[in-house]
C-alpha cells in the first residue's frame, strides 16, 4: 500500500513536466501572485517594526540654566540614574556640548573660538523603555519629574513622533492587517484558479481512469502531489525574488535622510508563503476532479 502511494506521488511529480510550456506559465503566474502578496507584507511588517518601536523608546533632552551652580547640576545628574525604566543616559557640560556640536557642524573652529562666551547650558540626554500600558501617561509623568529637577530650564521630547506611532498602530490594526488578510484571500483565489485551469487539461486522463474503475484516491493523489509541488516551488521562487527586493530596499533606505533598516520576513511568514501555495495547489487539484 505504501509503495503504491509513493509511486502515485512520484507520478504526480513527473506529470508536472509533461506539458512544460503550460506548467511554466502556471508556475510564473503563481510565483508572481505570491511575490506581490509577500512584497506588500514585507513593507507593512517593516513599517510596523520601525514605527511601533518608536512607541517603546522615549528620548528626553534636559537643559539646565546656563548660570546654574555646578554642584546643583552634578547632584541632579546623580539623581537621574535612579529614574525608573531608564535604559541609557549621557550628560554634557557646556564645554562638552560645544565640542559635540562642533563635530556635527561645519565651522567647528569658529565654535571653539567662543571660549568663555559659550552659550550652551549643561545638558542631559535620557532614553527610557516604558513598561507596557499607557505610554503617553508614562511620558507625561516623566516630563513632570524632569521639569521638577533643581535648575532645569527646559525639557524636550518628541511628542509628535509618539503620536505618529500611536496613530500608525491604530491604522495598522484596523485597516492594514485586515487588508493583508483580504489580499491573501485574493491571491489564494488567483493561485487556485490558475492551477485549476492547468489541471483541467488532464480531465480526459482522469475520465479514462474513472471508466476503468480506478479508485478516487488513486485518481486524485497524483493531482494533489503535483499541485502541492507546484505551490512549493512557486513559494520558494517568490521568497528568492522577495529577498532580492528586500536587499535593494535595504540599500536604498539605508542612505540619508531615511536611515531605515529593512528586515526580511520572519521564519513563520516565510513558511506561510511556501505552505500556503502548496495547500492551495492541493485544494485546486481536489476541486478540479471533485465530480469523480
Amino acid at each position: 500500500m505504501l509503495s503504491t502511494v509513493f509511486r502515485l506521488i512520484c507520478r504526480g511529480l513527473r506529470d508536472m513536466v509533461r506539458n512544460p510550456l503550460s506548467q511554466t506559465l502556471t508556475l510564473l503566474a503563481v510565483t508572481l501572485a505570491v511575490f506581490l502578496g509577500g512584497l506588500f507584507l514585507l513593507v507593512v511588517s517593516n513599517l510596523d517594526r520601525e514605527l511601533l518601536d518608536v512607541k517603546g523608546r522615549f528620548a528626553f533632552q534636559v537643559y539646565w540654566n546656563a548660570e546654574a551652580d555646578a554642584q546643583t547640576v552634578q547632584d541632579a545628574w546623580a539623581r537621574l540614574q535612579s529614574l525608573p525604566h531608564l535604559t541609557s543616559w549621557k550628560t554634557f557640560t557646556p564645554d562638552e556640548a560645544l565640542a559635540d556640536l562642533g563635530e556635527t557642524l561645519d565651522g567647528a573652529q569658529a565654535l571653539k573660538a567662543l571660549g568663555q562666551d559659550n552659550p550652551l547650558p549643561p545638558t542631559a540626554l535620557l532614553h527610557f523603555s516604558p513598561p507596557p500600558g499607557d505610554a503617553d501617561a508614562f511620558a507625561r509623568d516623566m516630563l513632570a519629574q524632569l521639569q521638577a529637577l533643581p535648575g532645569v530650564a527646559d525639557v524636550h521630547y518628541d511628542a509628535l513622533q509618539i503620536e505618529l506611532a500611536s496613530s500608525w498602530a491604530s491604522f495598522s490594526r484596523t485597516i492594514l492587517w485586515p487588508l493583508i488578510a483580504l489580499l491573501a484571500f485574493v491571491v489564494a483565489l488567483l493561485v487556485a484558479n490558475t492551477m485549476k485551469l492547468s489541471m483541467l487539461s488532464r480531465r480526459d486522463e482522469v475520465a479514462i481512469l474513472h471508466l476503468v474503475g480506478a479508485a478516487r484516491w488513486y485518481i486524485r493523489l497524483p493531482l494533489l502531489a503535483g499541485g502541492a509541488s507546484l505551490g512549493v516551488v512557486a513559494g520558494v521562487l517568490a521568497l528568492v525574488l522577495l529577498r532580492g527586493a528586500q536587499l535593494a530596499l535595504a540599500e536604498f533606505c539605508a542612505t540619508p535622510p531615511l536611515h531605515l533598516e529593512v528586515h526580511y520576513l520572519s521564519w513563520a511568514q516565510c513558511l506561510a508563503m511556501v505552505v500556503g501555495p502548496a495547500v492551495v495547489g492541493m485544494a485546486s487539484g481536489w476541486v478540479a476532479v471533485k465530480e469523480y
